[in-house]
């Protein structure tokens, strides 16, 4: 019986697998077949389609985007209509600067509003006020209100057609339309502006000092360190793809997780007022006065409010923004690794059978000493790769929460300056402490797997050769032992002085940023909150806003190891 059970259990459990996985779409990473060649490893520069769904992925990443995020005064359907236009086009792969542009006009009437306050407050403004004449015909006023209205909407047109044309010569440079080829930058601006000895000086100085802040100069060399295996023109194309998919969902994702960490902190605020609200009620009984005893009823309540609140929050809020960080990010996930695998099989296989075989002869010759097998290069190139795209990836899903450090500033100028010096400060100290023991880390354990490789080389030879080291004489076993026992006992002390590092390192962190900065972010929130600026249902998002804002401004230190590793 229990044979028969396991084996109806086990064929009933392979067949749910396969039920699961038959509603999982099959998704592969590799490029498309060429419809001429019959490759799928064909180097078509021209071609804007690489991998299969590229269309579905881009079409769903922007019209999250535009739908996710909300401004005011904007209804659901001006949403939804201008999330199914810009996927549409998305899907049917139009340029990336008529789908910039087309998505900047699609915040329209946000200009309108705009324009038209503007115009709102010059006319308030003005000091000479007409007297209304009761006897004149009201076509005037109609006519004037028409005019009004012509002028805002023609003003409005003329700021949408700017900011294309904008987007258009950024994009397309040598175009014949381009604002880089017109007269006024090619006569004026550049020889007398652009291409001086002045403007280079200060631009180096920028970039100098920004590099000191952002790895500048780390994700150049991996753009020149790529471009040595992959056609640039390729490579564009498909970073492009990459970039506007990663863009959109990130974006996207950060405004739904501002809403959702906006509720969060309002129902665990409601919680912390249940004190408040379960107050006793004052009783006369006896000769006990001041007795109170609490109101049940009212108790009783409580909780049952507090518990339909929880479930609305449950099924309203927190279901659908895990099902859309799940899919979302699944779907940004599938686009990296389709770019990701594709410069693995550039560099482990296609380029190397390229030109006749040229580095594939040139591989096999390289000496013992510096030989690196195609693998080890494919995945080093997988370590750069990935080290940039994780720190672009991590900054864009922060850009919503840094947009509200200005209106932070703004309501509090003072007390910003106040306070982030010594965030900034006590940050950079806990930075150079992790990057130095982490450096630490990496050298240990670099040291550690170098000895495991002499130690297999060892183990494998002397296992090889047992029979002569046996017959080699007296002490040939016990030299064997003792070479092998050191080998592993400094394997083991390096091991374990590395693991202590490593939880002392992560200890050191996650202590710092709960008990000391979080406690300077706190300080800067309680007065925003005591002077009305914010609401404690915001204490969540400013203090994540804060720590996003540090965390961009000490990117380079924080990510110094890595950078190193690179």
């Amino acid at each position: 019986f229990s044979a028969l059970y396991r084996q109806y259990g086990i064929r009933n459990t392979k067949q749910a697998n396969s039920m699961t996985l038959s509603y999982f779409p099959e998704l592969s990473t590799s490029r498309l077949v060429a419809e001429n060649a019959g490759l799928i490893y064909g180097n078509d520069v021209d071609a804007t389609t690489f991998f299969q769904h590229e269309g579905l992925v881009a079409a769903l990443a922007v019209s999250y985007c535009r739908f996710t995020i909300k401004t005011q005064h904007e209804t659901i359907y001006v949403r939804l209509a201008s999330a199914a236009l810009l996927g549409y086009l998305a899907f049917m792969r139009y340029d990336y600067w008529l789908l910039i542009s087309v998505h900047a006009c699609t915040y329209g009437h946000q200009l309108y509003r705009f324009f038209s306050k503007r115009m709102m407050v010059k006319d308030s403004g003005s000091t000479v006020k007409t007297v209304p004449n009761p006897y004149k015909d009201m076509k005037g006023e109609d006519s004037s209100i028409v005019k009004r209205h012509a002028k805002l909407i023609l003003t409005v047109v003329s700021a949408q057609l700017a900011i294309t044309y904008i987007v258009y010569s950024c994009f397309q440079p040598k175009a014949a339309y381009s604002f880089f080829q017109s007269k006024v930058y090619q006569l004026v601006l550049h020889p007398y502006i652009f291409d001086t000895s002045t403007f280079h000086l200060l631009a180096s100085k920028f970039n100098e000092n920004m590099s000191y802040l952002i790895p500048i100069v780390e994700v150049l060399d991996a753009y020149n360190l790529l471009i040595g295996f992959v056609q640039p023109k390729i490579l564009h194309v498909q970073m492009s793809h990459l970039l506007y998919v990663t863009v959109h969902i990130q974006i996207g994702m950060g405004f739904l997780g501002i809403n959702f960490l906006t509720k969060e902190q309002e129902r665990k605020n409601e919680l912390i007022r249940l004190e408040d609200l379960a107050s006793p009620a004052p009783t006369n009984d006896g000769d006990d006065e001041g007795v109170t005893s609490p109101n049940t009823s009212t108790n009783e309540d409580i909780p049952k409010k507090f518990s339909r609140g929880a479930a609305t929050f449950i099924i309203f809020s927190a279901v659908p923004y895990m099902f859309q960080i799940i899919f979302y990010g699944g779907l940004n996930m599938y686009a990296y690794h389709c770019f990701k695998d594709d410069l693995y099989r550039t560099i482990r296989l296609n380029g190397l059978f390229e030109n006749d075989g040229n580095r594939f002869v040139a591989t096999a010759s390289v000496d013992s000493a510096s030989y690196r097998s195609p693998g080890e290069y494919a995945r080093n190139m997988d370590t750069v790769v990935s080290t940039v795209y994780d720190m672009v990836n991590g900054k864009l899903f922060s850009v919503p929460k840094l947009i509200l450090l200005p209106q932070i500033i703004a309501k509090q100028p003072m007390l910003v300056l106040k306070i982030f010096p010594f965030i900034l400060m006590s940050d950079y100290i806990k930075s150079t402490i992790v990057a130095t023991v982490t450096t630490e880390v990496e050298r240990v354990n670099k040291k550690a797997k170098g000895l495991e490789a002499i130690r297999t080389r060892i183990e494998q030879f002397d296992l090889k050769n047992s029979d002569l080291i046996q017959r080699s004489g007296y002490g040939s076993i016990p030299f064997t032992k003792r070479r092998w026992v050191s080998l592993t006992e400094e394997i083991q002390d390096l091991t374990i002085r590395g693991a202590i590092l490593n939880r002392s390192r992560m200890y050191f962190a996650g202590l710092q940023r709960h008990f000391i900065m979080i406690a300077l972010v706190d300080c800067a929130l309680a007065k925003l909150i005591l002077i009305g600026k914010i609401m404690a249902k915001d204490i969540f998002v400013y203090q994540r806003a804060i720590e996003d804002s540090i965390d961009l401004l000490l990117m380079r230190s924080r990510a110094e190891s890595q950078l190193a590793s690179m």
